[in-house]
């Protein structure tokens, strides 16, 4: 089934007891609707978020084009990121642009008029991305991590439902990530410490006409490829949540976990959270400090259900924020999937240590791998909170 966008109630209790409302306005496709695929080699984030766009029910291209026919067409049209080899074979593919991202989508899917946006704020990039997807119903591939990562962006969370020029409040996004370090499909809060601080601003040294050092207007810049309508840039990020007097304990922040799922329909239709017998456990609790904010304190939390043979399996997890409240990030299972909590901890303490994927970009020296050739770089130094 076809979610299309729908208002819920998200619910917050205060540790006093009292309720706070905040009406969402939500578009985020079923499961079915947006497949996900792993990127076949570390190099491969970019033909594999193309591949799900075009997989998705709006699109729903047959037959579906494979990661390397992909890879062909993104190299045909790449102009941005500066250090390419000249080879056009698998082993040498290096990255996807945002311009060899559309030229592929524009090959494959001629019906839609795909456009490569380069947004000077992350707050237009951001209701660029929740306007387009809202309005024409198709995911849109955005780059993380200053150019190093390709992620697919299916639905969002807001306010009010979004409107050409109109005032809305993000709350945060959907995404498909092909590399699943710290989870494959993740809802991330709009803040600073989540969805803001993966989605960055192309590094200048990225933005430069293939083998030359000549600018081509991708550095400095937050970059996307979607279905088009013109956006403005005025304030939709939220307002931040008044800190309480003393942490959550994980007990209390899994009461917030719980009120979250409980309004948040597209999340309980999810394998991860509608298990039989499942819920998060505080017990196994960790805690993490965003590597942008030395004050914050984030409890992760498992989401733990049965088995058909009656055992305890993970299937989910949340992030709070101890001192808010507030869910910074989801991330689920699907059916027949195997993972861990520990494997998912992982991944997350490394975001969270201020690392992150480079695998779209040629990697510089002195990098620590992670994974399947995956490589990770630190941005500790060059971020502060925002």
């Amino acid at each position: 089934m076809f979610t299309l966008a729908a208002r819920t109630s998200f619910i917050l209790f205060t540790l006093c007891g009292a309720a706070q409302s905040l009406a969402i306005y939500t578009y985020a496709p079923a499961a079915a609707d947006r497949p996900h695929f792993a990127q076949e080699t570390n190099r491969y984030c970019g033909p594999a978020v193309a591949r799900m766009i075009l997989a998705s029910r709006e699109i729903n291209k047959d037959p579906l084009p494979s990661q390397d026919d992909l890879r062909d067409r993104i190299y045909r049209s790449n102009n941005g990121w500066n250090g390419f080899n000249s080879a056009n074979t698998r082993a040498d593919f290096v990255s996807s642009d945002p311009d060899g991202i559309r030229g592929a989508l524009a090959h494959y899917d001629p019906a839609h008029t795909w456009v490569s946006y380069k947004k000077d704020t992350v707050n237009a990039a951001n209701r660029q991305l929740a306007y387009n997807l809202e309005r024409y119903h198709v995911p849109a591939a955005a780059v993380l991590y200053e150019g190093g990562h390709w992620v697919s962006v299916y639905g969002f969370k807001s306010d009010v439902r979004p409107t050409l020029g109109g005032a809305y409040t993000i709350d945060g996004f959907y995404i498909n990530d092909p590399a699943g370090v710290a989870g494959k499909h993740k809802y991330m809060a709009n803040d600073a410490d989540a969805w803001r601080k993966d989605f960055l601003p192309i590094k200048a040294e990225w933005g430069k006409d293939k083998g030359s050092d000549v600018p081509n207007g991708l550095g400095g810049k937050y970059c996307f490829v979607a279905d088009p309508d013109p956006e403005v840039d005025i304030p939709s990020d939220p307002a931040p949540l008044p800190r309480f007097a003393n942490p959550l304990t994980p007990s209390q922040a899994v009461t917030y976990a719980t009120s979250f799922l409980s309004s948040t329909s597209e999340l309980r239709a999810e394998y991860g959270f509608s298990i039989m017998g499942g819920g998060f456990m505080s017990s196994l609790a960790q805690s993490l400090t965003a590597y942008n904010d030395a004050t914050s304190i984030h409890w992760a939390l498992p989401f733990m259900g049965l088995d058909s043979m009656g055992n305890s399996i993970y299937t989910g997890a949340m992030v709070v924020d101890a001192w808010t409240g507030r869910v910074k990030q989801a991330s689920w299972l699907d059916s027949g999937e195997n993972g861990s909590f520990d494997d998912y901890l992982t991944g997350l303490r490394t975001e969270y240590s201020g690392q992150y994927i480079i695998d779209n970009i040629p990697a510089p020296g002195g990098l620590a791998a992670l994974g399947a050739g995956l490589i990770l770089a630190s941005r500790r130094r060059r971020h502060a909170a925002r």
